[in-house]
């Protein structure tokens, strides 16, 4: 188990040039974490269980082999990995990578603790997308402050960020002119390799909307497709993605396992997904917290889920392998 630490930089919207930024403090993300940042952010919105099953198996060994193991708490990868895959592959892992490190900040470093698949989102409640349009990965809704961003991440193996960070940039704004969200974080990791280090750049683009509490009941339940698709729950996952007008029309058989909140590992995608993390696939269930199962139902109770304040693990704490893991959404994966 290692522990990698990020450092942080924002550059406020009404910059035309970056400069130094602001430091923000470190970024400090374990191994398992990433493990499922990666597993839960590298997907498109609508991969079916083959996919799911795939992606858990491979990712814990894809990170052992790109990044350098021997570095932490530097985020750096490894040289072997840099030397014998093709520049396109490496290119691809580094953005891989960004993902996983920006999911992963954004939900635990930050009162965003609500992530969603803008992909999904945009499809599920007819935002009109351009077409041919390059979207945002990511929506997020902070409950505390009422916020909802967009969030692009791209990687980098050098320390000059500018192309990103344009590129990122130009597709939150792109997005924001149908999108109803208040800030649109362009994210860029970058890793410079001669010293090991790797920062995490930040901008928001300026611009804001006002959004209706309907939609951010909408992301808040898309949040968790992702967190139902790794549980081996497709129905639910679906359900999740669907907007709650029409969702409340699904069948009674989706609320009755709703209830249930715990979820042993019985199908083949969690038995993977457990291995993955550590723990004993035999002895591990997948936990929804109850406030979270009515939030998902009911508007009502998802106002109240606002101003909960979440109880979970610490980077160092979820460290072990086969200990639990307790997300700030309220979902969890627990040793039995």
């Amino acid at each position: 188990m290692a522990l990698f630490r990020v450092r942080v930089i924002e550059y406020f919207s009404q910059y035309r040039v970056p400069g130094p930024g602001t430091p923000l403090p470190d970024c400090v993300i374990n191994d398992r974490q990433l493990t499922i940042g990666m597993v839960r952010s590298i997907l498109t919105h609508n991969p079916d269980r083959a996919a799911w099953r795939f992606m858990a198996a491979i990712v814990r060994p894809t990170l052992i082999f790109i990044l350098d193991w021997n570095r932490p708490p530097d985020l750096s990868l490894n040289p072997v990995f840099q030397n014998v895959v093709r520049d396109f592959s490496t290119t691809a892992r580094v953005g891989e990578l960004a993902q996983a490190i920006c999911y992963s900040y954004w939900q635990w470093w930050t009162g965003y603790r609500f992530v969603a698949d803008f992909a999904s989102l945009a499809i599920g409640i007819g935002l009109p997308v351009p077409a041919g349009a390059r979207i945002p990965d990511y929506i997020m809704f902070d409950p505390a402050a009422g916020t909802v961003a967009l969030m692009e991440a791209k990687g980098t193996q050098g320390r000059n960020h500018a192309s990103q960070m344009a590129a990122a940039l130009r597709q939150i704004r792109a997005a924001r002119a149908y999108a109803p969200v208040h800030r649109g974080m362009a994210c860029v990791l970058a890793l410079d390799q001669p010293a090991g280090a790797a920062a995490l750049h930040l901008r928001d683009p300026e611009d804001s909307r006002e959004v209706s509490d309907s939609i951010k009941h909408d992301i808040f339940r898309s949040s968790y497709a992702a967190w139902f698709d790794l549980a081996g729950m497709e129905e639910i996952a679906h359900w999740c993605r669907t907007p709650l007008a029409r969702a409340e029309r699904m069948s009674q058989q989706v609320f009755s396992r709703l209830t249930d909140r715990k979820f042993h590992a019985e199908d083949p995608l969690q038995k993977v997904v457990a291995e993955a993390l550590g723990f004993d696939p035999n002895r591990v269930a997948f936990h929804l917290t109850p406030s979270i199962t009515e939030a998902l139902r009911s508007s009502a109770a998802f106002e109240d889920i606002k101003h909960e304040v979440p109880e979970f693990s610490s980077a160092e704490n979820s460290m072990k392998a086969g200990s639990e893991i307790l997300f700030p959404d309220g979902t969890a994966i627990l040793p039995e």
